[in-house]
């Protein structure tokens, strides 16, 4: 989005992310009501938590996240502190009993790093460090957790589906296939370098979209249970 960085730059003001990081918030709050804001002054947490029902009513996906404000032209600094904070994350007992209190599920799927200005090219670089700085950590026992990077624009793309369909999406059998669409591209590693990582991006929300119409074309309007008249 650099290319409209001095629109952004009205919006999201460069010395300050607070409002960035409360509007990411929001929309992924109106996304999953679950979703919790952190990142409390003078704690070392990560800025909020993601949390996304999956079809078994029992089990989440569950990501930690932090939203990174840039208007830099070659993208948002992903530099060792923020491969720290993405391994502190992951690995932390804090950040998992916080989890299993609030779902019962102690279980962390990922990490998500949350920005409006990536550099592509960094990816599969910060990816392998983070992973090397696990394996170091846990004596070469790497946990499953992934690390995804999240583009803001998809987030509001997501936003966007959700309020176009809200018609269908308020019959639970659609939001659970939903939930799933996306829990699915958030788990769809991709490998470069020999390093594995989740891009969310326009993309990805799009193959959602064409999920959940596929799903909506299996119904008549009649058989769902909310739908516009």
């Amino acid at each position: 989005m650099y290319e409209n960085k001095d629109e952004l730059e009205e919006i999201y003001d460069p010395s300050n992310d607070s409002y960035f990081e409360k509007h990411l918030f929001y929309l992924l709050k109106r996304l999953y009501s679950q979703t919790e804001r952190w990142g409390r002054i003078g704690e070392r947490e990560a800025d909020g938590v993601l949390i996304v029902p999956e079809e078994d009513p029992s089990d989440y996906y569950v990501a930690t996240y932090d939203a990174k404000l840039s208007h830099r032209e070659d993208g948002y600094d992903l530099g060792s502190e923020e491969e720290d904070q993405a391994t502190r994350y992951i690995l932390t007992e804090d950040e998992r009993e916080a989890i299993e209190n609030k779902t019962g599920d102690n279980g962390l799927s990922a990490h998500l790093l949350i920005s409006q200005n990536f550099d592509e090219d960094d990816f599969s670089r910060i990816a392998g460090h983070v992973q090397e700085n696990i394996l170091a950590y846990t004596d070469g026992e790497a946990p499953d957790q992934k690390l995804v990077f999240m583009e803001f624009r998809a987030v509001v793309e997501l936003y966007e589906l959700l309020n176009e369909y809200w018609w269908a999406l308020r019959d639970a059998r659609i939001r659970g296939k939903f939930d799933s669409y996306v829990i699915d591209e958030l788990n769809d590693e991709q490998t470069e370098d020999g390093e594995s990582f989740v891009h969310f991006d326009s993309d990805s929300v799009a193959t959602i979209r064409e999920n959940l119409i596929a799903r909506l074309e299996g119904y008549d309007r009649d058989q769902l249970e909310y739908y516009p008249a």
